[in-house]
């Protein structure tokens, strides 16, 4: 079984090494602070100059790579770790996350990945805190296994609504652009019925996304505006990597059955 064990970096040392030697993984990949695109240079400095330390002690048994993540940007955080995961559980058949360090918005990122994603995470209970008002520890003597939920079924929007929900950008967008985007997707020609039929249609669904807290809809100078959550730009991020991924399996069938119908 390959294994992978993915670290969120802060400024502690021996917690780090806990996690590795209690799961030894085949690989390990550091994800630390970005020292050029932080707005605190020192936890960049710290985090990357503690990681290189901990992958050259252990580079004779186990591989190591270190990523770079805008901890302090929370859409950086999770579009990142989409990507990552997305990678990795192609590779790996155990893939484990120690959110011991790293920033909040770093282990909330990893923490609604694991919804989605089948990741285990982890958590290193610290021997000591070396002062009462500081974060940083020393030794460690336990390791806890946080619960997560597998909602990927439960929270992914079904066909009709995924559509809908993958023309909702970043941007806000009216409702009105919507349902013209909607229109021309689908080869719909509206005139006034038609439009008024495809609205209600769609107000019906968008209304179940935003039950399921992936949008927000609100009325500004009379006119319907919608918006993703939080919680909606991270599940944008799963479809988009899903449908491309079924798109590179479909063009490499297509390939294989061409290079077959070649010989034949």
């Amino acid at each position: 079984m390959k294994s992978l064990q993915i670290i969120l970096m802060g400024w502690e040392y021996d917690r780090i090494l806990y996690g590795i030697k209690q799961r030894p993984p085949n690989k390990v990949i550091f994800i630390s602070s970005d020292p050029e695109k932080t707005p605190d240079k020192n936890w960049g400095q710290s985090s990357t100059a503690l990681s290189e330390k901990i992958g050259e002690s252990i580079k004779s048994l186990i591989d190591y790579e270190i990523v770079f993540f805008k901890y302090h940007e929370l859409d950086d955080c999770m579009e990142k770790t989409t990507l990552m995961l997305e990678k990795a559980c192609k590779e790996y058949d155990n893939i484990e996350v120690n959110v011991s360090a790293g920033t909040t918005l770093l282990k909330m990122a990893f923490m609604l990945a694991s919804q989605y994603y089948p990741i285990k995470l982890f958590y290193v209970i610290p021997a000591q805190y070396t002062h009462p008002c500081e974060i940083i520890t020393t030794g460690a003597r336990g390791l806890v296994e946080l619960p997560s939920i597998n909602l990927s079924k439960l929270a992914l929007p079904k066909k009709k609504q995924g559509e809908i929900f993958i023309l909702i950008g970043k941007d806000k967008k009216s409702f009105t652009t919507i349902t013209k985007e909607y229109a021309k997707q689908k080869e719909i020609r509206l005139n006034a019925d038609k439009t008024r039929t495809l609205k209600s249609w769609l107000f019906y669904h968008l209304k179940k996304l935003e039950q399921q807290n992936l949008i927000e809809m609100k009325i500004e100078k009379k006119e319907l505006f919608l918006s993703l959550t939080q919680t909606g730009k991270f599940i944008k991020l799963v479809l988009e990597h899903k449908k491309k991924e079924n798109e590179q399996q479909t063009k490499l069938k297509i390939k294989k059955k061409n290079n077959i119908n070649s010989y034949a």
